[in-house]
């Protein structure tokens, strides 16, 4: 019940004494969080790999990141094969369409 008490004793200081508890605690917690920070800085150097080990070009990197798109003419010739297929199922669907309606004015 400490901390309940010295919270409480806090609360009924003036403001400006509130103020310095409050810039108190977070110094003390920045230090705290920094001290984290370099720590795990310092363990990522470490875990690095060494500098005689061939590094990627940035250029590597970026061919790595975004492959190389596919050429132009295969694209066009696979999306042209994909309209033709479409405009021949549709005619096909046409026709059975017109023949079905064919059949029904015959009747």
């Amino acid at each position: 019940m400490f901390l309940f008490d010295k919270i409480n004793e806090i609360k009924k200081k003036p403001e400006n004494v509130r103020l310095r508890y409050v810039w108190g605690l977070v110094a003390f917690f920045m230090t705290f969080i920094i001290l984290i920070w370099i720590t795990s800085l310092k363990q990522n150097f470490l875990r690095q790999t060494p500098a005689s080990q061939k590094k990627e070009s940035a250029q590597e990197q970026f061919k790595n990141f975004f492959p190389e798109p596919p050429p132009v003419k295969d694209v066009l010739q696979k999306t042209t094969a994909s309209l033709e297929e479409e405009f021949k199922k549709e005619e096909e669907r046409l026709k059975s369409n017109e023949e079905n309606s064919n059949s029904q004015n015959s009747r």
